[in-house]
């Protein structure tokens, strides 16, 4: 699951894509990618679509934030499963990071798409959360809504310490305890959230008198949790996993 910092950079939001269809071996890894993560996270069911743009019908043309995606992940969830929505986050953010890998891009839309014309098989207790657009970035530029979404991410510009909560001198003592968390907060800072709004903060907290770190919305949805989550955890070099749930904790494995 590892990725460096430099490849979550790269993942970034792709609307504007090439008409071609993608090869027959990369579709096969996709597959591949959801089967395996339905097959392990209970109320997850992932579902994707190849040259299929019923979603994106009418949207594309009139406001033309998403043009040519003829490709899409539906995230089918359960909401009766804990966190289901968090875990999507969590996967979701996974597999954008197999599309970079692929030199493929992607877009999280999570309210402009037809919900209606997604060919998504869903029971009447299933909830869609999401689409995630994907395909070959178009070679002839980022396109006007791209660079509007890049002219506001940078108006906004943060730092790794802003994903930090607590004053200055529990960062310190963070960073002493935990001297990876710089690279795990630059990670956070990667994360896609709608309107950039970054809502997800780590913080430093105790556990039965041991520290740990934990992760908590200030704002946003557990969709937004679960990406970050992600986020944090893939460019380590520890082994740990994350609790679900908001204020919840990392934990670390024993070396």
């Amino acid at each position: 699951m590892e990725y460096s910092l430099e490849e979550l950079r790269k993942r970034h939001s792709v609307r504007d894509y090439e008409t071609e269809r993608l090869p027959e071996d990369v579709m096969a890894t996709l597959r591949a990618e959801v089967t395996m993560t339905n097959s392990q996270e209970a109320g997850l069911n992932f579902q994707l679509f190849f040259d299929d743009d019923d979603p994106f019908r009418g949207f594309s043309r009139n406001y033309g934030m998403i043009k040519n995606a003829r490709n899409y992940l539906a995230a089918v969830i359960d909401p009766s499963f804990d966190n289901a929505e968090e875990r999507a986050g969590y996967y979701g953010e996974q597999f954008a990071m197999k599309l970079v890998e692929l030199g493929l891009g992607g877009c999280f839309i999570s309210g402009t798409y037809s919900a209606a014309h997604v060919n998504a098989r869903m029971e009447v207790y299933e909830r869609l959360p999401y689409v995630m657009s994907f395909g070959i970035p178009t070679k002839h530029g980022a396109g006007a809504m791209a660079t509007l979404m890049a002219k506001i991410v940078h108006a906004k510009k943060r730092s790794a310490r802003d994903m930090f909560a607590g004053s200055d001198e529990e960062y310190s003592q963070a960073i002493r305890l935990f001297p990876w968390l710089d690279t795990a907060l630059e990670g956070v800072l990667c994360a896609p959230s709608a309107a950039n709004r970054q809502p997800v903060r780590i913080a430093l907290t105790q556990r039965e008198g041991i520290p740990c770190l934990e992760a908590f919305l200030q704002g946003g949805t557990p969709l937004d949790l679960g990406i970050a989550k992600y986020n944090f955890q893939a460019p380590l070099s520890v082994e740990g996993f994350w609790e679900w749930g908001d204020h919840s904790i990392f934990n670390i494995f024993d070396e």
